[in-house]
């Protein structure tokens, strides 16, 4: 598969090349299905959050080892589940955010990491959302029962 991959700290915006801190691997292998309960996603949304930029610099809080797959929020069409996955099919339509890995093709998470694009299509707007939901959830603890506006 291919990956967006980080194999050394240093200055993200420089053109791809032998010498850049992130290159394109076009053989980078297939995450497998790590649990009963993991999904693997085919990644068709994904952004560049400020926080990825950090991260190759080597600049954010969290400084994960090399070589890493940056990227964290995302969007995508399920295409395996864990023999214990109840809440997924191959096929449905999910968001979800992951510390790394979804400059990717392929990503795989545990099934309580996603929520189901129910009646709308893989796209930009739920990719917009999954940011907003997953700050709105981690952050100000919002849960059933309690609603939040923004524009």
């Amino acid at each position: 598969m291919e990956a967006l991959v980080c194999r050394e700290i240093g200055d993200p915006t420089v053109p791809l090349s032998d010498s850049s801190p992130i290159v394109l691997s076009r053989s980078h292998p297939v995450p497998e299905l790590n649990s009963p309960t993991a999904v693997r996603v085919r990644i068709y949304a994904t952004s560049l959050n400020f926080h990825n930029y950090l991260q190759i610099l080597g600049k954010y809080q969290e400084k994960p080892p090399l070589p890493f797959i940056p990227g964290s929020d995302y969007s995508g069409i399920v295409e395996s589940v864990g023999e214990r996955v109840s809440r997924f099919r191959v096929g449905d339509k999910v968001c979800s955010m992951a510390s790394l890995g979804s400059f990717a093709e392929l990503i795989v998470a545990d099934e309580k990491d996603f929520t189901l694009l129910d009646h709308c299509s893989t796209g930009s707007l739920q990719h917009r959302l999954t940011v907003l939901k997953a700050t709105l959830l981690s952050s100000f603890f919002l849960g059933q029962g309690v609603s939040a506006f923004g524009h």
